[in-house]
Parts: C-alpha cells; structure tokens; sequence
C-alpha cells in the first residue's frame, strides 16, 4: 500500500484546524506506505446533538480535520481520500 495524503504543517502550541483552514502556505505532501506510523493526535468537527427520538444522539457535522503525526511529520488534513489513505474507512 502507498498512498499520499495533503498535510497542513503544523505551527506550534496555539495552531488549531480552524487557522488551518485559513492557511495560505502550501500543504505538504506526506506519502503513506504499508509500514508507516500514523498517529492521530487530535480531532475537530462541529458536533450535532439531535433529542428529537427521545434518546440524544451525537453525530457531527461539516468538515472534520485530523491532526496527525505520520512518519513523524505532524500536520492537519481533512479530505475523506487523506483519511482513507491513512487507513481509516468512510462511515455511513
């Protein structure tokens, strides 16, 4: 398997998914292979509580952005292609 994913760099303690989004620098390109590390480090999504079943249900809504560490190279990436070339399957 080797696949590449798009990864805005990270840029320190106060950096977040939602400065990402605005971010004018280009992505890097991280490439994934069958051994690589890959850690998830951190999440961001709106989340969505809907009662109206009478029981409360959690989803999310919107983009998702991950942070992770692939190879040792930390960055965001939000694209379902980027999630599924890190190995994780879409939802439905």
């Amino acid at each position: 398997m080797r696949n590449a994913v798009r990864q805005l760099p990270e840029r320190g303690a106060s950096y977040d998914a939602r400065s990402a989004r605005d971010d004018s620098s280009i992505p890097a390109h991280a490439v994934v292979h069958k051994d690589s590390a890959v850690e998830i480090l951190a999440a961001n999504a709106r989340i969505v509580l809907d009662g109206s079943s009478g029981t409360i249900d959690i989803g999310v809504a919107g983009d998702i952005w991950l942070k992770v560490r692939i190879d040792g190279r930390v960055g965001w990436i939000h694209t379902q292609e980027d999630f599924v070339a890190i190995g994780l399957q879409p939802g439905d």
